[in-house]
């Protein structure tokens, strides 16, 4: 297993998820902290049609952890040796992370775009908490620009 140095930065252009029909895609971004302290920006693609990050969210967030774990990013989290799909893994990583669900303008119902912070409890059940970006960024301790996503890099096909 390689070396992971931190904070752990990693974007996903097409992060492809299960979805209703067919596969899904969206535009994932993570940043991990020493402590095992993660944050997500997941943002839906521009002109997509297939399943919504908001309907798979659960989806999106277990196959993520599941693809750091397997590259060693939440060894640190606990002495334990987690294995591959470890629901205690994920409750963990939803316990301490920060997930921002964000939809461009275009992409949503709002005209503006939307961020939410998503909480998940204890079964993983997402809620999620509408706010704009300086409030989305400070709450996740980032900068603003972590969580601005080009439109050229949300346009699905491309």
């Amino acid at each position: 297993m390689p070396n992971v140095t931190f904070p752990y930065e990693e974007e996903f252009r097409r992060f492809a998820y299960p979805g209703i029909s067919r596969k899904g895609q969206c535009y994932l971004k993570v940043r991990v902290n020493q402590e095992g302290r993660a944050v997500f920006l997941c943002a839906q693609l521009l002109n997509y049609t297939g399943t919504s990050v908001t309907n798979a969210v659960e989806d999106i967030f277990v196959g993520v952890v599941e693809e750091l774990a397997n590259k060693g990013v939440f060894n640190n989290l606990s002495r334990r040796n987690w294995f591959k799909k470890s629901p205690q893994l994920e409750l963990e990583v939803a316990r301490t992370c920060r997930w921002i669900e964000h939809y461009p303008p275009g992409a949503g119902f709002a005209p503006n775009g939307s961020y939410a912070l998503v909480s998940f409890d204890k079964n993983l059940s997402p809620a999620w908490n509408y706010m704009d970006l300086a409030r989305a960024a400070t709450i996740c301790e980032v900068d603003q620009e972590f969580l601005r996503v080009a439109p050229d890099e949300l346009r699905h096909g491309s």
